[in-house]
């Protein structure tokens, strides 16, 4: 069986700093991940790779953006009419 002791049998200050190996070896591991998710979604990186996607999400904000700035320009000039 386990050699280690049952946490019930734990002071609070044991219990503290178990929790905190945890606690620091989750964000250990977090940020060895983040890391690499990093490097493999650069913005660059992901261009080069998926370029038609790429021209596509470009077009799609372009349009998106006039869409808005029409329909900002007809409501400014509609409440100058009333």
């Amino acid at each position: 069986m386990s050699t280690q002791p049952r946490v019930s049998d734990l002071t609070p200050e044991e219990l503290e700093r178990l929790a905190l190996e945890h606690v620091e070896s989750m964000f250990i591991e977090l940020h060895a991940t983040s890391e690499g998710v990093r490097e493999r979604c650069q913005p660059v990186r992901l261009i080069k790779r998926h370029p038609l996607i790429a021209a596509g999400l470009a077009a799609t904000t372009a349009a998106t953006i006039v869409i808005l700035v029409r329909q900002l320009r007809r409501q400014s000039a509609g409440s100058f009419e009333a």
